[in-house]
This record gives C-alpha cells, structure tokens and sequence, in this order.
C-alpha cells in the first residue's frame, strides 16, 4: 500500500512539473532590439512588464494581417493573448504603420508628439482602450484607423488634424464622446467617418469642417437610417449646418466660439441673421495686454466683458473709414472672458483675430543642407531660437517648425550654433500673420550678412537634388512675404 501511495504521489509530483513547463513554454518570452523590415524603426518586448517598445526615427512600414507574410506583423501571434498590456511609441517615431496595432490587446498606448500620421488599420481592433487621445502634431487619419474597436468611448481631436479619412471610426460601438481641440479648426471627415456609432449622440461640429456621405449621424450608409439620437451643434453659416438641414439630421445652433492665442476665425452676417450677437470666449493662460480685431467689410461693434459680466473695453470702428474693431485690454490668466460682436445692420462675412498686443503671428520652417551640391535637406533644424531684441521668443520643433509673436516693427533672427544668425524679414497681413517660408541653413553662406537671402533658398529637382542656377527671389513668392533680398 505505502508503495502504491508512493508511485501515486511521484506520478502527481511529474504532472504538475509537466504542466508547470508547459503553462511556462506558452508565456511570450521577452524579445532584444530588432529592426523593422527595412524601416529605421526597432521594436522589443519585455516579458516582465508585458510592454511592447517602438523606437527608431521616421515612418513604421505598413504590416500585414498576418503571421507568414513578407511583412508580417511581428507580434501577430501573442497579440491578443493578454502578453502585451502596454504598448510605447518612442519619440522619432512619425508615423504608425498600416495594421501595427491591429487587434493588440493593450490597456495603455503611449504615443510621442513626433507623430504625423495614422495609417489604415492602425488601431482598429485595440479593444483593451477606453479612450483615445491623438497627439498634437498628427495631420491626418487614414481609413479605417480605428474601425470596429469596441471599447473606446471618449476621443479628443486636436487642431493639427487636417483629415480623418473614410470609415476611420466607423462601427466603434461604445464611442460616446469626440472633442474637437478648436471650433475654428479646418478638418474634412470622410465617408462613413462616424458611421454606425450609436452612443455618439451629441457632437459640436468646428466651424471649417467639411463632411463627405453618411460621415456623422448615421447608423448605416443609406438615406433612411438617420441616427434620430443624435443631435449636431453647428455654426449657422458652416458646412456643417448645411449638411445638418440637408440630410435632416437633428440639430443646435452655435454662436459662441471658443478663440486661443494666434487664432482667426470666419465669420457672417446674413439678412437673417443680423440681430444675432455672436460671442467669442477666451481664457488666457499668461497675464498680459491682448487684442481681438475684425477685418472685413462688414461694419461690426465689439464689447469685452468678464466672468462677471463687467464691461472692461469696448469699440465701434477703428476710425471713420474703417468700420472694423479693434478691442485691446489687460487680461488675467486663467480668467475667461467674452467678446460680443454685433452686426451694425451690415451683412457679409468678416473674420476677427486674437494676438498678444501690438503682435504680428510669424511662422515658418528651418532646415538644414550640409553643402551647395547636398542631394536633399539634411534635417530639420531642432531648438533654433527665435530672438529679437535679446528676446527668446520660440524655438523650432522637432519638424523645424516655428510659431512666433514678434512685436510690429520689429525684426527677429533664427539663432542656431551651426549656421550664423538669420534675420527675418517679413510684411504682416491684415491679420498681422505672416509665413516667412522654409528656411534653409548652410553650413557655408554665400554673403554671411546675417539675413534670409534668394540663395539661403534650396530649390529642388524632382530627384532632390538641390539646384542654384537663375536663382529668382520672386519664385519663392509662395514660400512666404519675403520683402527684400540682399544677395548680389
């Protein structure tokens, strides 16, 4: 008997050793720095923490649906096992690859400010996500990015989205809620956007957006299946009101908009419309003296009031000849305050801009050519700074691109330790905004006077290659309001 219960409990002792290895061998083992394909784009996975790692420089290659083909997602096989709860993009990282996060099972994604673009099926499927938030700097959404995840209910769009392409959110099931970052922002939404997403029963519409069929407030792309629990708030003389009243979609009306600092927004005034008080809010995040105008030609008062309701600055017209606005005063930051405009029974559409006072918006892009004969740019220009007057006003980003408020009059230079200082010169618009174009840095330069000249220009060929020959400033018209040239 002793014998038998002895034999009983080794043969238990070998079963549980025998399970033990084989609940062990199904564990995703941790994976070293491998490349992708032939991207300059790596990823690892760390066993312990159940963390998948993209890292490297530039564009993710689009992957496939599968585990066999030539460019077979790596993670293909352990991606809804539970194996990954984390996934990390890695600062360089531009952008997301066709099917890279197809059905991984993450709970948490972090993704860098470096991202310019979502491509097709890049999250679709990523059921462990409750929300979504896409990072400032992306410009476009391809189709189906995000179709049919599940679980996903809040989503925040920021104001560098230019796209979201066909059925990028279609069939999300759960989604309740989407935040434009600006109500002014421009952004087109493509066919069946939104299509088929049934807790998404209110929506606040930018006024510059542009819809395609069935992009909101359908359950399926056809006439008659109109969302009836959706409500649209839109801005009365906008695409999206139109769209609203021509496919019978519920909707609000909006006439206030929320304005940030460098921001425009279009306006108008119809013979309908022109008892409307339309109110623009604004909380500052700097204390400071700030200006809200109108141009146009539509004769348009103003008055500025608090969260109390206390008028601090008003104006009628600029002077007698020009009925335009211009509203200056001393904010406090984190305050909020509101703009009235009213319509002097004058019709037409005018726009108003916010600035810090007595401030012109100047953009552009610097980059980098290692020599007169460089095939193509080098790289962006990174944390050169915009100064005037001794003044560190901004610096680029990662992309070379700069936004800067220099006071009018004033000059500015693009300092960077590898190139001598550049001066600015530029000519503001009536919205006191000027693009200053690409600037290219040379490591050498031609007259080393310190300003953007015809030959700081890099014009390129079809192969890249840049070319120098009949060099023109007025060719360069489109890169920016360049006043002078001082090459000779």
């Amino acid at each position: 008997m002793k014998k038998l219960l002895s034999v009983l409990t080794v043969f238990v002792v070998l079963l549980s050793v025998f399970f033990s290895f084989e609940a062990f061998g199904d564990e995703q083992e941790s994976i070293p720095l491998t490349r992708l394909y032939d991207s300059d784009t790596y990823y690892s996975y760390d066993s312990d923490t159940k963390t998948l790692t993209i890292s490297g420089e530039g564009a993710m290659p689009d992957l496939a649906n599968s585990g066999t083909a030539s460019n077979a997602q790596p993670w293909y096989y352990f991606r809804s096992s539970g194996d990954i709860e984390k996934v990390v993009v890695g600062n360089g990282i531009t952008v997301i690859g066709a099917y890279a996060f197809y059905y991984v099972s993450a709970s948490e994604i972090v993704l860098p400010d470096t991202l310019t673009r979502l491509r097709s099926y890049s999250f679709a499927g990523t059921n462990g996500l409750s929300s979504f938030d896409i990072p400032q700097g992306v410009t476009n959404v391809d189709s189906y990015a995000f179709y049919g995840t599940r679980n996903i209910s809040s989503l925040t769009i920021p104001s560098s989205v230019k796209s979201i392409s066909n059925s990028a959110f279609e069939s999300c099931r759960a989604l309740s809620s989407v935040a434009f970052e600006k109500t002014n922002m421009t952004v087109s939404l493509g066919l069946k956007c939104f299509l088929n997403c049934p807790e998404l029963t209110a929506l606040t519409l930018p006024r510059n957006v542009r819809l395609s069929n069935y992009s909101v407030g359908y359950s399926r792309a056809s006439a008659g299946s109109v969302n009836t629990n959706m409500t649209l708030s839109v801005f009365r003389d906008s695409p999206a009101y139109d769209y609203a009243v021509g496919n019978n979609l519920s909707f609000e009306l909006i006439n206030n908009m929320a304005l940030s600092v460098g921001d425009t927004a279009q306006r108008e005034y119809l013979s309908s419309t022109l008892e409307d008080v339309m109110t623009f809010t604004f909380t500052p995040e700097n204390d400071g003296k700030y200006d809200l105008f109108s141009t146009g030609a539509v004769d348009v008062d103003c008055v500025l009031k608090d969260s109390e309701g206390t008028v601090i600055a008003e104006c009628a017209d600029i002077s007698g000849m020009d009925l335009n606005f211009l509203v200056t005063a001393d904010l406090a930051a984190g305050e909020e305050y509101v703009y009235s405009v009213n319509s002097v029974h004058s019709q037409g559409v005018f726009d108003v801009t916010l600035l810090p006072y007595n401030t012109a918006l100047v953009t552009g892009k610097v980059i980098n050519l290692k020599s007169e004969n460089s095939v193509a740019a080098d790289a962006a220009v990174v944390n050169a700074g915009i100064v005037c007057e001794g003044v560190s006003l901004a610096h680029t980003d990662f992309q070379g691109a700069f936004c800067a408020f220099i006071p009018l009059g004033s000059s500015a230079c693009i300092h960077t330790p590898s190139s001598v200082d550049r001066t600015l010169v530029y000519t503001p618009d009536l919205h006191r905004k000027a693009d200053i174009g690409t600037v290219t840095l040379l490591n050498f330069d031609y007259c080393r006077d310190g300003y953007i000249n015809a030959k700081d220009y890099a014009v390129l060929d079809n192969g890249g290659r840049a070319l120098w020959e009949d060099f023109n400033i007025s060719d360069f018209s489109a890169c920016g309001k360049i006043t002078e040239s001082v090459y000779n």
